[in-house]
């Protein structure tokens, strides 16, 4: 049963992945409050992004489970990391299109 639910990912290994994919969120997210070029409170910055960074975190367990199907590249823990970053980005252009 969770090997279809997690599309034939270990539950082990799909937490590795899960926690390099958060990762590169964190370092998305990193980038962008760092390019702004005024001081960043991080209390007023998380209170902004609240619904983005919760909205990242549930399409992230997607991106991980279904990498090798839409990109049809092996999961591993670049493409996972890379799965956090890209999306964030996507979930941000998203929003701003609105």
């Amino acid at each position: 049963m969770k090997e279809i639910i997690l599309n034939n990912i270990n539950p082990i290994d799909f937490t590795a992945y899960y926690i390099l994919a958060v990762i590169g969120l964190s370092f998305s997210l990193f980038l962008e409050a760092y390019d702004t070029k005024t001081k960043v409170n991080i209390k007023d910055w998380f209170k902004e992004n609240k619904k983005r960074i919760i909205i990242n975190l549930v399409t992230i367990v997607f991106g991980v489970l279904f990498t090798e199907n839409i990109s049809g590249v092996e999961l591993n823990s670049y493409t996972s990391f890379l799965a956090g970053f890209t999306t964030d980005k996507i979930i941000k252009v998203l929003n701003n299109k609105k």
